[in-house]
């Protein structure tokens, strides 16, 4: 991977910066570059990406810790007081039913 380049303005697109500020950094790592379409090995451009965008180190924190609540289960009391029958026997198949209560 080592033989891979990048180019400047490829990479300040990716920045989102000034082709000109890219080649100052680029210049600064003691690279030549003169215009933004020459290009810089990819390990020059993984500095120039932490410079302005550094990894987040993670925090080592143990293992995480999962509590279960059990609780009783409840029974609920189902409602047997209404029911719903289609208009005629015959017709099930029909879209309006008559609610009647017990």
């Amino acid at each position: 991977m080592s033989g891979q380049k990048i180019r400047i303005y490829d990479l300040a697109l990716e920045l989102k910066l000034d082709n000109s500020r890219v080649i100052e950094d680029a210049r600064r790592e003691g690279i030549d570059v003169s215009v933004p379409s020459n290009t810089v090995p990819h390990e020059v451009a993984e500095r120039i990406r932490l410079k302005y965008f550094p990894k987040k180190l993670r925090p080592t924190a143990g293992p995480r810790l999962v509590k279960h609540v059990y609780s009783e289960p409840q029974t609920q009391a189902l409602d047997l007081g209404t029911v719903i029958l289609p208009d005629s026997p015959s017709d099930t198949k029909k879209s309006t039913f008559q609610t009647f209560s017990a």
